[in-house]
């Protein structure tokens, strides 16, 4: 049986909550980490927070991002492309390794779902890939496929664009 949180415990736990919850909404593959290494800017301001309770908050309120184990066989990586504007989960791979082409096989998969009759002639402005800056997402292969399709890139530490287009579909 689970111990009952007290009142002021839960109120307490209600304003850091709500700062990890606009973090994930702006990031959503954010581990508890990176969340406390953000939240960390706020300890100058009286906010004390610790990784194990910034992890319990997100575990109880489902914001955790996970690996994949399944059972002997080992890790899964999962790769996701979501749409920007609707969050939704527009393509995906699923392999043991995580290579370029996985990457790229989830980016075509979600650029053929949303663009079925190609990009440049359902585009109005720009379509920006946001992502972070890993191995994969930097290899020749990977940025070829995106130039090719012509996607412009914006990192997630960086600012993301203003005019980013809401597609249709």
């Amino acid at each position: 049986m689970e111990r009952k949180k007290s009142l002021s415990v839960t109120e307490r736990n209600r304003s850091v909550l709500s700062l990890i919850e606009s973090i994930k909404t702006e990031h959503p593959f954010w581990d508890y980490r990176r969340c406390w290494a953000y939240l960390y800017l706020y300890y100058r301001q009286g906010l004390i927070v610790n990784k194990k309770r910034i992890y319990r908050l997100m575990k109880e309120n489902g914001l955790l991002v996970t690996k994949i184990k399944i059972g002997c066989w080992g890790w899964y990586y999962l790769v996701l492309v979501l749409d920007w504007y609707t969050k939704k989960i527009i393509g995906y791979s699923l392999s043991l390794q995580s290579k370029s082409r996985d990457w790229k096989e989830a980016l075509c998969q979600a650029v053929q779902k949303r663009f079925p009759e190609g990009i440049k002639d359902s585009l109005k402005g720009t379509l920006y890939l946001v992502s972070d800056n890993g191995c994969q997402l930097t290899s020749l292969s990977y940025m070829q496929a995106w130039a090719v399709l012509g996607i412009s890139r914006s990192l997630l530490a960086g600012p993301i664009p203003k005019e980013m287009p809401i597609p249709n579909g």
